[in-house]
């Protein structure tokens, strides 16, 4: 018979497991007779590391990335380097994952006193203001930005300052006089398909 292996912190007054990995770590929060929580790793083995983030008194979620599909896809990067290496590429997974934008509104109706990042595809500051309208606080973006930042850090600058000038403007567009009011912008949800054909009509004129 194995003895179980107990979750409880030594000395804690509540202690609650929040996730658990295959090989048996176990990460949480645990409130101790100062009524603060904080937080603990429990290894497989059951001994306890307790911690607290640096200048905080409160361990619990603060903010979630989103992250959803659209931005880098590493399957994607090891299917092109299977590639180059002469090995077949496997494609079935390529458009695996939840959409930023869905992911971003499922979530924030699941924890609406979160702070939300949303990233994942994000390219353009019309980008960053459709996300802050769906429910993010802030937004993140990578490729873009590192593309400018192997050029120069002159273009670095210049490529945020195209950002920050979409996102007025696209606020310009829906009447939001700041990101407060962009958040609460009613939204309508377009038809890819009859843009898709409309641009294709208007490309068609002689």
């Amino acid at each position: 018979m194995t003895a179980a292996i107990s979750t409880n912190v030594p000395g804690s007054n509540v202690t609650s497991a929040e996730c658990v990995n295959k090989s048996g770590w176990v990460g949480g929060e645990f409130r101790n007779g100062d009524n603060v929580n904080h937080g603990f790793i429990r290894t497989p083995t059951g001994s306890f590391t307790k911690f607290d983030p640096s200048g905080s008194t409160d361990t619990r979620v603060k903010a979630i990335d989103i992250a959803g599909r659209g931005g880098t896809s590493w399957y994607a990067v090891e299917a092109k380097r299977a590639t180059s290496r002469g090995k077949p590429a496997e494609t079935t997974f390529l458009d695996w994952g939840i959409p930023t934008e869905e992911a971003l509104v499922t979530v924030r109706q699941a924890v609406p006193d979160l702070q939300l990042v949303a990233s994942g595809g994000i390219r353009t500051g019309l980008d960053i203001a459709k996300c802050i309208a769906l429910g993010a606080d802030i937004a993140a973006l990578g490729q873009p930005l590192l593309a400018s930042a192997l050029e120069s850090t002159a273009k670095v600058v210049e490529f945020l300052g195209g950002i920050i000038e979409e996102i007025r403007v696209a606020m310009l567009c829906v009447g939001a006089p700041n990101l407060a009011v962009l958040k609460k912008i009613p939204l309508v949800r377009r038809d890819p398909s009859a843009i898709r054909s409309k641009a294709l009509e208007l490309n068609s004129e002689p």
